[in-house]
């Protein structure tokens, strides 16, 4: 809900910095404008922001549980090498 509310807001704001930048008329289409300045419209950028974000923190919370994962291995390595070399003693 929110997300649709700011787009609504931000579009005739995108709209007219695409006219001021393309020297285009006001009545000249929205759409015309995207294509003209190769800029998706808003909905799809914030669309692939939105999936970009969802992979990016997937992927670094995966990487964070493969990183624990490989130091908590270490670390009993660690430990049980110490209780080894202390029964050696």
């Amino acid at each position: 809900m929110f997300i649709c509310t700011v787009l609504l807001l931000r579009n005739p704001i995108e709209n007219c910095s695409l006219r001021l930048c393309l020297h285009a008329y006001r009545t000249s289409p929205a759409s015309s404008l995207h294509v003209e300045a190769n800029e998706p419209p808003l909905c799809f950028r914030w669309k692939k922001l939105e999936g970009l974000h969802y992979a990016k923190t997937l992927f670094s919370v995966g990487s964070q549980v493969i990183w624990e994962s490989s130091v908590m291995k270490k670390q009993m390595q660690l430990q049980n090498q110490h209780s080894l070399n202390l029964s050696l003693i």
